[in-house]
């Protein structure tokens, strides 16, 4: 790469996001990745980082319906790109689309089989599709990898059943791990 060429100035776009995102400049940072995106794109791979980076700007924002756009749109771009599977699980559990979550997580899981926050979001997709079994081995896997992970012991207690306050969290009153 040379410095001054168009790939340097495509990584100091890049970097400028970064410096925003980092400091809650987040419309800034994604009208640069915009930019990144229409300007610096020579490969699908590319495009997908770009649009999974620019859907995690949309996330942060709160316009869930932008980073559900993107993070699809990057797998159409490179349907491996196992990142853009875990983040677009994280939106469809806010959304409550439990089963599309489970598949989600379950292709990011096939490429990081020792994600304790996947596993646990998971396992709550799958505690709200009635999948008890399925949500208590996901919960398990996440505390054996980390034992201190925040919400999974709760998690564990409401599936079975000797959590005190499991009626005041919602259907299963599982929570996720969801930080992208």
């Amino acid at each position: 790469e040379v410095v001054g060429g168009k790939a340097g100035r495509g990584l100091e776009q890049e970097m400028a996001a970064m410096m925003m995102m980092d400091g809650g400049y987040v419309t800034q940072a994604a009208v640069r990745v915009d930019a990144l995106l229409w300007r610096c794109c020579p490969t699908n791979a590319d495009a997908a980082v770009l649009l999974s980076w620019r859907g995690m700007l949309h996330q942060q924002a709160g316009d869930l319906r932008g980073a559900k756009r993107d993070f699809a749109r990057a797998l159409r771009q490179m349907p491996s790109f196992h990142e853009a599977h875990y983040n677009l699980g994280c939106v469809l559990l806010h959304e409550n689309q439990w089963s599309k979550a489970a598949e989600e997580f379950s292709d990011y899981l096939k490429h990081v089989p020792l994600s304790p926050l996947a596993l646990l979001n998971r396992g709550v997709a799958f505690a709200n599709i009635g999948k008890k079994a399925e949500a208590l081995a996901d919960t398990d896997a996440a505390l054996a990898l980390y034992p201190g992970l925040p919400n999974a012991l709760y998690n564990r207690a409401v599936l079975l059943g000797t959590a005190a306050d499991k009626g005041a969290r919602g259907k299963t009153g599982g929570r996720g791990g969801d930080a992208a």
